[in-house]
């Protein structure tokens, strides 16, 4: 039977065990090098950054003016959340530590939701179906428009056996999307991807070839001291020589391409941007004094945030599909 001094400590364990639960933890992916997150107070926001920045000029006696472009997105946050429905009784005399255990696992189910959307986001690239870049192109396109010329980060390659590569395909592959992307040019004209600090995405459908070429052929891990590059303290992904690194993404719904992605940095922003008006909270309501409470044989735990994940630069992914 709950009480309501035994309400107020399952209350206050569960709260607690959330708040603390949310920013540890291990997530089955982590999305979060690669998400610019911008807090905003309103239920919609222009989300706008700037061109790139022009190289300095020789000084020939006057200023010498260079016009900055802006783009604008416009990121509505959505509201998310769940109300997890558990028997009253099974947390009547919680000495298991039931409670807490339950909210850690609403909390790990929060954090990997995010995690979620931007594997959709990405998923979802070739064809628009979520939202576009901020040139108006699908986010991965065949003609990006920047500096007067078509740049590509829509890759196609051809498998011998249709969709699944072989050892040398993949690693033909990985080498092809990263000479694209080194080539990636602002609406300056210079070098903007294809930088140090890539992380190439697969489906768990490509981790035999992926771990063939990237843990193999490509690469070392851990990177010894003094070779250069941070070294890989997971001991499961693999680390290149040249400093890129790789993860599987068990979200994945298409199997036939791999991806890589750059970063945020304090230079630009990442490949998505997230509009994030209330972060992940909980409440819980019981039958000792909740009239809010649906069911009077039950305990709920009800989470809700409101936040939405959007495009960010397209130079920072590229795709590579076998076809």
């Amino acid at each position: 039977m709950i009480t309501n001094s035994s309400s107020a400590i399952i209350r206050q364990t569960a709260i607690g065990a959330f708040i603390k639960s949310l920013g540890e933890g291990q997530a089955t992916v982590d999305y979060s090098p690669f998400i610019s997150v911008f807090k905003t107070a309103t239920k919609q926001a222009d989300f706008g950054w700037f061109g790139a920045i022009d190289y300095p000029a020789e000084w020939g006696g006057g200023r010498a003016g260079s016009d900055m472009k802006a783009y604008t997105d416009t990121l509505t946050p959505k509201v998310y959340g769940r109300t997890y429905d558990i028997d009253a009784d099974l947390f009547a005399d919680d000495q298991t530590g039931t409670a807490a255990e339950r909210a850690k696992g609403v909390a790990y189910m929060c954090r990997e939701y995010t995690n979620v959307l931007a594997s959709e986001f990405f998923e979802a690239g070739t064809a628009g179906t979520i939202d576009t870049a901020y040139d108006g192109q699908f986010f991965y396109d065949t003609d990006h428009d920047e500096s007067g010329t078509n740049q590509d980060n829509d890759l196609t390659g051809t498998a011998a056996t249709g969709t699944d590569p072989t050892s040398d395909e993949f690693e033909t592959g990985v080498g092809d999307a990263l000479e694209a992307a080194a080539a990636f040019k602002d609406d300056k004209g210079h070098p903007i991807g294809g930088r140090a600090g890539a992380v190439i995405e697969v489906p768990p459908r490509l981790i035999k070839v992926a771990s063939i070429v990237l843990g193999s052929r490509m690469a070392k891990s851990p990177v010894a001291a003094g070779e250069g590059g941070a070294a890989d303290q997971s001991g499961v992904t693999g680390v290149f020589r040249n400093q890129y690194s790789w993860f599987v993404n068990y979200h994945a719904t298409n199997t036939d391409r791999f991806k890589i992605h750059w970063p945020a940095s304090a230079q630009s922003v990442g490949p998505l941007v997230m509009n994030m008006r209330e972060d992940w909270r909980i409440k819980t309501y019981d039958p000792t004094n909740d009239k809010d409470c649906d069911n009077r044989n039950l305990i709920q735990i009800a989470t809700r945030a409101r936040f939405v994940v959007g495009p960010g630069l397209w130079q920072k992914s590229i795709v590579y599909i076998f076809t």
